[in-house]
């Protein structure tokens, strides 16, 4: 069912885009319209009095909105602070447009790789016989999800050939895009379009101007993207393992097995084009942030599919509505400006749900036709193949980015794929080839991953199902930590109506506009099946989030996307043109607290024209000030043992470390070999041992983050060997020196409640009195004695 009040196009049941211009307008009756004004009027208030969970001191959202204006015109001209530090009124010096000259260099090279990713995914389509059955924006959204899929195996072969070198990288990455226009320009490009009904043809200025200009307002969030994106990271996670794995291999010249980051043996499709960011650019530090600069292109491009599929599905004003919704989102611009795998996972999601929709629908159009049944008709059959394949290599490339992809994607959207083909044909036939597509899709995307582990450590999806594969350097006890660590904790039904409360209007970067409109699309007339089923797999996602992951807020994020979907459906609830004037206004008023949420500090890191330089000892000071301390006072060819300390990616030393979850370097160099010993009471090695084993691994020095050990001693669990008398011991034993002079401290009563019991219980050795406040040291660094 559709409806209308002006010309455009709503897609019918079949999926095909039917007009809307003979149909006869559905107006609501008033009682439904002061209902659903009655509900946004209350959401919005509820929405609005909740303070920011993760702020620190609490905010409210009603704050931001007394200094909207401020922070607007902040955002635009920073004005030099009146008050602050000294530090704080240096670095406004260094910020200006002035800076931005710097970035252009990480510029061209993400220009690069989504350039090369564009020609190699057009490649793909045509391997699958697709460029004729899509219209040209869908073409070139499908074309990027493939190819960005495509360079990043790209770049695991090549480094696990040990080829990571600019030339043979560069060179392999640039091929396509020759051989892309090569074929363009000898008109290797069919003009028939049965997928794409009227949208293959694109819209004129007329239209452009008339339904799309709205788009407009997209120009404010991209330039907050594009200035976020470039600048160094502050999170923690992505200095240990999402930059830092890249950076070791890159240093080293090859993709191999790392057994002190057991991170590093997950799917890394988004890691490799963080990868390709180092090597293009020739330097670990800055190819990062311009590879960052490639995974922020993710969420711009699921704009474009949600553009494409509300245009297809529902109407040209859903397309431009879901567009703005999802990328004023402020939880989508922060996993754009952090290098999280989610942006890759989210955009992989709702890809290969498009896919998945266009096969659904061109399976529903066909099996009425005897010809297709008879599979005489090749051009049918053959998208219908392509399609399965697309598909799955997009579900396989959800999976790439993490493993979760696997729950999220591959199996919900495997068993869509198996139902539907069945239903329609009541044969096995042709519902098992295209099930078989789908899973060929998969395994080309995710196999070389899994085949990756599976010759490193005997385990295909290491570290998980270790009680069923085994894994090299895993043990029971590590096991049994990890999935302590990435479980729910319990499955109490208060804790779901609590989590449901912070997905929908509490969690601090959620946008009004999200669970505020969607609940509309139920009762909209366009396309209610769709919409239905579309408000299925979001029930099914938080539903998994809940009952299988240890309920981080940013891992039901991949839900966004397919919710701002449901939001724009719900902004054309009414045709009625008071309706969509007083729900224009409403969303730019909502799109405009969201824009000053984000130039906030409240959204991330955002010295968007900070001298880059500047910026890169700004966010080193704030997140690791310890291996700041270890770069400036290291002499020459210095190695350091990292103990409880993995959040190294700004170290310019030689360093050994491990993460909470893998075995501790530091105990097996100093513990003795005792297995039936408990890590608490396991004794130390000899002098002699201890002094051989340092040397054998260059060590010069040792640092130990206390303030780690502690957290991860509240949570995760660590190792019972590490204790600060245990470094006491080695003192005396002349192992080690006297720690510097300059240990972090932290006043006690400041701390979390927890870690000030832990300290007091377990590491009291750590508490320094001075002027009658009592601290406790964060951090020590110890020279080896030579």
């Amino acid at each position: 069912m559709a409806y209308a009040g002006r010309t455009g196009t709503v897609s019918s049941p079949s999926g095909r885009l039917v007009s809307q211009s003979t149909q006869k307008p559905n107006w609501r009756p008033i009682w439904q319209s002061l209902l659903a004004v009655a509900w946004i009027a209350a959401f919005a208030a509820c929405f609005y009095q909740f303070d920011l969970p993760n702020s620190s001191p609490k905010i409210n959202r009603m704050q931001i909105w007394q200094e909207l204006p401020l922070l607007l015109v902040n955002a635009i001209d920073p004005p030099p602070p009146a008050v602050g530090d000294a530090e704080t009124r240096q670095l406004w010096k260094h910020a200006g447009w002035r800076n931005l000259p710097q970035r252009f260099g990480m510029y061209g090279v993400s220009l690069w790789i989504l350039a090369a990713a564009w020609a190699w995914g057009h490649l793909v389509l045509r391997c699958c016989r697709l460029t004729r059955s899509l219209p040209r924006l869908e073409r070139h959204f499908f074309a990027m999800a493939c190819g960005l899929s495509v360079i990043s195996l790209q770049v695991l072969g090549l480094g696990l050939a040990s080829v990571l070198s600019r030339v043979a990288v560069g060179s392999v990455l640039t091929l396509a895009i020759p051989l892309e226009f090569g074929l363009r320009l000898i008109g290797f490009t069919h003009r028939t379009d049965p997928l794409g009904s009227d949208l293959k043809r694109p819209p004129s200025w007329r239209e452009f101007a008339g339904q799309y200009w709205p788009l407009l307002g997209l120009l404010p969030f991209l330039m907050c993207y594009i200035g976020g994106a470039f600048l160094p990271e502050v999170d923690f996670d992505v200095k240990e393992y999402h930059f830092g794995g890249p950076k070791e291999w890159y240093q080293e010249g090859q993709i191999h097995f790392l057994p002190h980051n057991v991170y590093t043996s997950f799917p890394f499709l988004t890691e490799m084009l963080t990868l390709l960011g180092m090597v293009l650019y020739g330097d670990w530090y800055w190819g990062a942030l311009a590879g960052k600069g490639v995974l922020m292109s993710f969420s711009l491009l699921t704009a474009l599919g949600l553009f494409a599929a509300g245009r297809r599905w529902f109407t040209p004003t859903v397309g431009v509505w879901a567009a703005l919704i999802h990328l004023s989102t402020p939880w989508i611009y922060r996993i754009s400006i952090i290098a999280y795998a989610e942006g890759g996972l989210t955009f992989y999601l709702f890809a290969c749900l498009y896919a998945t929709m266009l096969l659904v629908d061109h399976v529903r159009t066909s099996s009425s036709s005897p010809a297709l049944v008879n599979q005489s008709d090749q051009h049918t059959l053959g998208s219908w193949r392509g399609l399965a394949i697309l598909a799955g290599l997009l579900a396989g490339s959800a999976m790439a980015c993490k493993y979760p992809g696997a729950i999220s994607v591959v199996i919900p959207i495997a068993s869509v794929i198996a139902v539907t083909t069945y239903r329609q044909h009541r044969s096995w036939h042709l519902p098992l080839e295209v099930f078989l597509l789908f899973c060929l899709g998969v395994s080309l995307t995710i196999g070389p991953w899994l085949l990756k582990n599976l010759i490193e450590t005997g385990n295909p999806v290491y570290p998980l199902l270790y009680s069923v594969f085994g894994g090299t350097d895993w043990n029971p006890e590590l096991n049994a930590k990890w999935n302590h660590a990435h479980s729910p904790d319990h499955h109490h039904l208060t804790d779901l109506g609590l989590k449901l409360i912070d997905v929908t209007l509490k969690a601090d970067w959620l946008s009004p506009l999200l669970f505020g409109l969607a609940p509309l699309a139920f009762y909209s007339h366009c396309n209610r099946r769709r919409t239905f089923w579309l408000w299925m797999y979001v029930a099914y996602l938080f539903a998994t989030w809940w009952l299988l992951t240890h309920r981080i807020d940013r891992f039901w994020v991949p839900l966004i996307p397919i919710v701002s979907l449901l939001a724009a459906v719900g902004i054309e609830w009414n045709p009625a043109k008071w309706w969509r004037y007083g729900m224009g206004l409403a969303a730019a008023l909502a799109m405009t607290f969201n824009l000053a949420f984000m130039t906030s500090s409240l959204c991330g890191y955002n010295a968007y024209l900070l001298d880059l330089k500047i910026a890169a000892e700004q966010t080193a000071r704030i997140t690791a000030p310890e291996t700041v301390l270890l770069n400036s006072r290291l002499p020459a060819g210095a190695k350091v043992l990292c103990v409880g300390e993995a959040e190294l990616f700004d170290a310019r030393f030689a360093y050994i470390y491990n993460t909470v979850f893998d075995l501790s370097i530091f105990e097996q160099l100093a513990g003795t070999e005792a297995p039936e010993i408990s890590s608490r009471d396991r004794p130390l090695r000899s002098t002699v041992e201890i002094q051989r084993n340092l040397k054998q691994q260059g060590i010069t020095h040792v640092l130990v983050n206390w303030q780690e050990i502690l957290r991860y001693r509240t949570t995760y669990g660590y190792t019972d060997f590490v204790t600060p008398g245990r470094f006491q011991q080695l003192l005396q034993m002349q192992i080690l020196e006297k720690s510097w002079d300059t240990p972090g401290l932290q006043n006690i009563e400041r701390a979390d409640p927890a870690i000030r019991a832990e300290v007091d219980r377990w590491g009291p050795e750590l508490i320094l009195e001075i002027d009658g406040q009592r601290y406790y040291k964060t951090f020590e660094i110890f020279p080896v004695v030579q």
